[in-house]
């Protein structure tokens, strides 16, 4: 492999796959298939694009802010570099509200468009708002992710989320069998990642 191969394959690798979609196939797939049997991955599956609605708007915020403060840096322009991630972090919040909101008003809605069978409704609606109301933290950790590289550290980000994993993971198995909470406990989990992720 040649110089510029392996720099292309890690600048690949550090920049272009975002870390926070381990504990995605961790926690809402396999957890879903092993718990919840055919109907929980079904579940998970039908209402993928809802996870995806969230990272798309997360990515579209906080990419944009994170190019604009980049252009920014390289004019020695801090104050502006900084009012863009300030608007960045506020965007994040306000439309993670606000999209979190809409996905609830209208999930029935969402239900009939992506086709979930009948018998899967009670378990989709279940997991649907759980994910809906904590979707601004995915939101967020988009935010984290993008600006952690403009100081170099989206390698310790990435090592942050392979080992959280675990915790993940192990959160979500405390809330199904020890408190019962179904199919719920899988975002659950998902956010407590998220949030240890921003205090790092």
């Amino acid at each position: 492999m040649t110089t510029e191969q392996k720099y292309i394959k890690n600048l690949f690798k550090n920049y272009m796959l975002p870390p926070d979609k381990i504990p995605l196939i961790v926690s809402n797939t396999i957890l879903a298939g092993y718990f919840f049997g055919d109907g929980g991955l079904a579940v998970v599956s039908f209402l993928m694009p809802v996870f995806f609605l969230f990272e798309t708007v997360g990515f579209w915020i906080n990419y944009g802010a994170f190019a604009k403060s980049i252009e920014a840096v390289s004019k020695n322009e801090t104050q502006q570099a900084r009012a863009y991630s300030l608007l960045a972090l506020i965007s994040s919040i306000i439309f993670g509200v606000i999209l979190s909101i809409i996905v609830i008003l209208r999930f029935q809605n969402l239900i009939e468009l992506l086709g979930i069978p009948e018998g899967l409704h009670q378990l989709a609606e279940d997991y649907g708002i759980a994910m809906a109301i904590s979707g601004i933290f995915l939101i967020i950790a988009s935010y984290c992710w993008q600006f952690v590289k403009m100081i170099g550290l989206q390698a310790k980000i990435r090592k942050i989320y392979v080992l959280i994993m675990l915790v993940d993971a192990l959160v979500a198995i405390i809330c199904i069998k020890i408190f019962n909470l179904g199919i719920i406990a899988l975002p659950i989990g998902m956010r407590s990642e998220e949030r240890r992720v921003r205090k790092e």
